[in-house]
């Protein structure tokens, strides 16, 4: 199906095959796709179903502030549940602010090229997604599959500890990551325990 003219753009915050996922069923729907983030450059998304491949055309949006973007918009829409238009709140920009200028120190101090403009700009971008775009995190949480969030607020963690920054928020937003983890896995084998 192509993209339609009348439907706004979905940003998908996440390239990974968990992020590809919800953007091609998105774009079998006839939603344009914007894929943010991923290591690879991606310019379509292929899948195959019973020996036959559907192919839909995406944009792909790779840089340092959409990094930041990702690693702060894909714990937050999972822990709050809604999509990535809570970035606009200004309670939830405070504290991805918050989260994103540690993550630039962390990854400055690991070697990154970073600098407190990527902050900006990613909360720039973030404030204007288009509306209805969500995050592979928030999709996983819904789906009841695994979160990716020891790599995402995980790596910031680990690399601020490597160099001696204290990353408080960072850690508490782990924290709470791995609870809904737990709790998700409970949830999941709590059915087999009454059998």
């Amino acid at each position: 199906m192509k993209p339609s003219a009348n439907e706004p753009p979905v940003a998908l915050i996440g390239a990974g095959a968990i992020g590809l996922s919800p953007a091609s069923a998105l774009a079998r729907a006839g939603r344009s796709i914007t894929v943010c983030g991923g290591r690879e450059p991606v310019d379509r998304i292929e899948v195959t179903e019973d020996g036959t491949a559907e192919t839909w055309p995406v944009q792909h949006v790779t840089d340092p502030a959409g990094t930041a973007g990702h690693n702060t918009a894909n714990p937050l829409t999972a822990l709050t549940g809604r999509r990535a238009d809570v970035m606009r709140d200004p309670g939830i920009e405070r504290v991805a602010r918050r989260l994103m200028t540690k993550a630039v120190l962390a990854g400055r101090a690991d070697g990154a090229a970073l600098t407190d403009a990527h902050v900006d700009r990613a909360l720039h971008w973030l404030r204007h997604v288009p509306e209805g775009s969500t995050t592979s995190t928030r999709e996983d949480r819904l789906a009841g599959r695994p979160l990716e969030y020891d790599a995402l607020t995980g790596a910031v963690v680990r690399a601020a500890e490597r160099h001696g920054i204290d990353v408080p928020a960072n850690r508490s937003l782990l924290a709470l990551l791995a609870l809904l983890a737990l709790l998700a896995l409970l949830a999941a084998i709590e059915p087999e325990a009454g059998a």
